[in-house]
């Protein structure tokens, strides 16, 4: 493993009290030799069922270098 450049950009809007969608540009370097750096375009937003609960959601590919696919769901609560 050695340093790598790391770099995104986000684009938010909150629709309603409830919904906010976005979408994110990033890049990453190679973290390792031998791998190839990637960038991936990702879209996703959250929930909210109330004040202190939500449910999170995104998912994203590759757009160039190394191909990727990821998936999130989660719930997140606060107190």
């Amino acid at each position: 493993m050695h340093s790598y450049r790391f770099a995104g950009w986000l684009v938010q809007k909150q629709l309603n009290d409830s919904w906010t969608l976005g979408g994110e540009l990033f890049s990453q370097g190679s973290i390792m030799q031998g791998i190839a750096g990637s960038t991936l375009l990702n879209a996703g937003g959250y929930y909210n069922f109330d004040p202190d609960f939500s449910l999170l959601f995104s998912t994203d590919h590759s757009i160039a270098g190394a191909s990727q696919t990821f998936g999130y769901l989660g719930l997140y609560w606060t107190w």
